[in-house]
């Protein structure tokens, strides 16, 4: 999960999460949120599936933001990082 402000810009990038979630529920201030106080945040996504050549609708709840990183070593301060095997 990435997200960040500049100039005119704000890039945000989440893996397993689907667009329309991540557009609607997913903001930077939230984001931060999360890392600070060490939270998860779960979502909820309705997708289209096929099992054996039929359709289905499925409603599923997945983490969408998470404070803990595992290849990254978070310092004293809970904001800088170090890289796994520094």
């Amino acid at each position: 999960m990435l997200s960040f402000i500049g100039e005119g810009i704000w890039k945000k990038c989440y893996k397993g999460v689907k667009k329309s979630v991540v557009d609607r529920e997913l903001y930077h201030k939230k984001f931060k949120t999360v890392i600070i106080n060490q939270q998860k945040l779960k979502s909820k996504m309705n997708s289209i599936r096929s099992y054996n050549h039929k359709l289905y609708t499925i409603s599923m709840v997945k983490t969408s933001l998470h404070a803990f990183d595992s290849k990254r070593f978070i310092l004293d301060d809970g904001i800088n990082t170090l890289a796994q095997n520094h």
